[in-house]
């Protein structure tokens, strides 16, 4: 495969296959040609290797994974998640701009700002700071009779908890067993519509979790 730094379809083939994108596909010779193969990032679905229309191609051939791309935390190492062409594959151009210095930063960026925000949480975990708390929330519709609360994280908005017909619905933050660099220690833990009081007590579970959860985290192994 060959990359390009920049969008040029003279260096790809000319085909009549219809386009991976918008489904363009010229009828004779005398139509507009689509290009392919060319390798490029689909926010949705990830790299794909496919022909693409000039107009498409002008949108997605240069464009790059960004860390809040859908298809970015599964498929932004692949080589290609789906391979739709004719042609050899392996003859597929992907164009890398300029700008993937600028995307790399973002990703840097990104990380470092997860990096600090966990190291805020391990601060206050050992302060001893309870993980969940509940702060009644300031919406509340006309005619609502009860109300809705903003789940806390470590004193950061997080999520929120709504009266439905019989009782509240919400998600908690589990934590979860196994963590790649980069991603949140929590998982979703869906309860049910159930009362006020069986939130408070899943919560008061939870944080007895999160408080075990960081001290293994701060735990500095006894080799003696």
């Amino acid at each position: 495969m060959q990359t390009i730094k920049k969008l040029d379809l003279t260096k790809v083939g000319v085909s009549y296959n219809y386009c991976r994108i918008c489904g363009y596909q010229p009828q004779t010779q005398l139509d507009e040609p689509t290009y392919g193969p060319i390798r490029f990032w689909e926010p949705d679905d990830g790299w794909l290797i496919g022909t693409l229309c000039r107009h498409c191609a002008g949108e997605y051939a240069t464009r790059q994974p960004k860390p809040d791309d859908f298809a970015y935390a599964e498929h932004f190492g692949d080589v290609a998640t789906s391979i739709d062409t004719d042609e050899d594959p392996m003859e597929a151009i992907t164009f890398t701009p300029e700008t993937e210095g600028i995307l790399a930063r973002m990703v840097r960026e990104k990380a470092e700002q997860k990096a600090a925000e966990e190291g805020r949480r391990v601060a206050l975990a050992a302060q001893g700071k309870k993980a969940i708390t509940l702060r009644k929330s300031e919406k509340k519709a006309i005619l609502q009779r009860k109300d809705d609360y903003d789940v806390l994280f470590y004193g950061e908005a997080w999520g929120n908890i709504t009266f439905n017909m019989t009782g509240y619905t919400g998600y908690l933050p589990a934590p979860k067993k196994d963590v790649d660099q980069g991603e949140d220690p929590w998982t979703l833990l869906v309860i049910g519509e159930c009362s006020l009081s069986a939130y408070r007590q899943e919560i008061t579970a939870l944080n007895r979790e999160w408080k075990i959860y960081y001290e293994d985290k701060t735990r500095i192994p006894n080799n003696h």
